[in-house]
Order: structure tokens, then C-alpha cells, then sequence
């Protein structure tokens, strides 16, 4: 295989975010046993052992908001600080999304601007739901217009859904088993249905999991449009000639057949190829296909 592989989908747990997640009552994150372990030598060295050149740090669910808003303008500074610091100490390994203190929209506005000019990162860490609230509401208008003014990178990430329904009481799973895939799912809907995507073309959307559920939902999303008051419009310039909101879910289609790293993932017995995400545009080399490919259990980008 030629060319060289960037993992956009790479986690890392600081002890401050460790610490403050326990304190604030999520030791426990999205009904998981506990807060994975993380060095940062030991994500190097599974860097080197598969092959990856370079890496995107983000925190995982639940991100920096677990009710309290100051604390989570606090703590967002201080995981994008560390995130600057590993990125510093290894420059040619690793970039940053950084995270924001959402639904505060004012702070988040604020970090972003730190982010871009004081840190210089790649791009921004976005999850499913802010607070119970989705990408996509008009709350968040104000950040999706910052974002595209900076024509930013924006890797969407999965936390636990805001429906107090979801799940069985009697047998309570995780909810990255399932829940994450329809919140993943849920929340690139919802981006266009709004016509957020539309409206702030200049973002440039990660989609991790494969599009979770897309490939299956995506003819009613489509159909849904259509019934949906102001969505007409949307529906028929899909089927004429397809937006950057509808291409990112046309694309979900073809990305399990239209692999150029699974030749190269197979070689490798340790290595899980099942494809879990994609995204809609060229990111980090211009030179790259319009739909890279990622893979489990990270996101992969294959470039020039």
C-alpha cells in the first residue's frame, strides 16, 4: 500500500479529565464499567505498531459538560491545553479537535476563537448532543456561522442519547453498543434537515461509525424531507444535482465497497477491518479521494 494513514478518531484520557468526570458523578460514562485507561506512551506505541503516521486527539463521551456550565468552560481550557502540550511534545504525530464548553454558546464561541488562534488546532471536537441539545437546534446557530467562517473541520462524535427512554431497565447495556450508532445517526439527520449543512457549507463534517444507521434510514430521511414544511426545496436539489449535505449520506453507499485500506488492514490478523466511518471531503491533503474511508477500531485516513 502506498501512501500514508491518519487516525482523525484518536482518544485521550488526561488525568484532569479523568478526575473531574469521577468528581462530578461519571465514573462510570454512557453505562460503561469505567473510564478507559490511557498513557500517553501506550497510544504512541499502538500508533507505531499499526502503522499510523499521524493522530487527532479528542476527548470521548460524555466531553466536558456534566450539568455544571463554568465547570465545563474550565475544564474544555484545560483538556485543550494538555491536548496543546502532546501535540507540542510530538509535532510530527499528533494534532487536536479541540472540545467546547457546550450549550454555553457564548463560552463555546470563545474557545473556539482560542482553539484556532492561540492553539492552532486541526479542527473541532462535536458531540451528539450538548445538554440534550442536537447540532442542527438554533441555540447553537451562532457556533455553526463561527465554524464556517473559519471553514473548520468538525469531527462529530456520539454521547448518550437525551431521551430518558432509551434502553431496557431490566437489561441495561452500554450505551456505545447501541445508542451511540442512532445518535450518530440522529444528529447528521437532524444537521439536514435543519439545512444547517446548507446554510454553513464551508464546514467540513467528519462522520465516525459508517454512518451508523444511515446507509438504512437514508431513503426515508430523503422521503422525509419532502413532507417536512420548507423541505421540499431540499428534497428536489438532492435528487437534481446533490448538496454537501446530501453527498455526505449518498457517499455512506459506497464506502464498504470502495476501500483502498482494506487490503492492506487484512494483512494484519491483529486488526479489526470493519469499516466504521467516513467522510464527504478532502481534510488533510488535496490529493486524497473525495470519500476517505476509516476504520476500526479508529478512523483512518489514507493520504498522499
Amino acid at each position: 500500500m502506498t501512501g500514508k494513514l491518519f487516525d482523525v478518531h484518536t482518544h485521550f484520557v488526561p488525568d484532569v479529565y479523568r478526575q473531574a468526570a469521577i468528581a462530578a458523578g461519571w465514573g462510570k460514562p454512557d453505562g460503561m464499567p469505567g473510564i478507559p485507561a490511557w498513557t500517553e506512551r501506550g497510544m504512541i506505541e499502538m500508533m507505531d505498531a499499526i502503522g499510523i503516521e499521524r493522530g487527532i486527539l479528542s476527548i470521548s463521551s460524555p466531553g466536558v459538560f456534566f450539568g455544571d456550565r463554568t465547570a465545563a468552560r474550565d475544564l474544555s481550557r484545560q483538556v485543550n491545553l494538555v491536548g496543546d502540550a502532546l501535540k507540542q511534545r510530538w509535532p510530527d504525530r499528533l494534532g487536536l479537535f479541540a472540545s467546547l464548553p457546550l450549550p454555553d454558546v457564548e463560552a463555546a464561541l470563545a474557545e473556539i476563537a482560542f482553539a484556532y488562534d492561540e492553539l492552532g488546532v486541526e479542527g473541532i471536537y462535536l458531540q451528539s448532543n450538548a445538554g440534550g441539545i442536537y447540532p442542527g437546534d438554533t441555540a447553537f446557530e451562532a457556533v455553526f456561522a463561527e465554524l464556517d467562517r473559519r471553514q473548520a473541520i468538525v469531527f462529530l462524535h456520539p454521547t448518550s442519547p437525551a431521551c430518558p427512554c432509551c434502553g431496557d431497565r431490566e437489561r441495561p447495556m452500554p450505551r456505545p453498543v447501541l445508542e451511540f450508532m442512532f445518535e450518530t445517526t440522529r444528529v447528521v439527520t437532524n444537521l439536514i434537515l435543519s439545512g444547517t449543512l446548507d446554510r454553513y457549507p464551508g464546514i467540513k463534517l467528519i462522520v465516525p461509525h459508517g454512518g451508523a444507521t444511515l446507509p438504512v434510514l437514508l431513503d426515508r430521511i430523503v422521503w422525509t424531507a419532502g413532507m417536512m414544511p420548507n423541505m421540499t426545496d431540499l428534497k428536489q436539489k438532492a435528487i437534481r444535482q446533490p448538496s454537501d449535505a446530501y453527498t455526505l449520506i449518498l457517499l455512506v453507499r459506497q464506502h464498504r465497497d470502495n476501500c483502498p485500506l482494506c487490503a492492506h488492514l487484512r494483512t494484519r490478523r491483529d486488526f479489526s477491518t470493519e469499516v466504521i466511518g467516513l467522510t464527504h471531503r478532502s481534510l488533510l491533503s488535496p490529493n486524497c479521494a473525495k470519500n476517505w474511508m476509516f476504520f476500526s477500531p479508529m478512523s483512518l485516513i489514507s493520504g498522499q
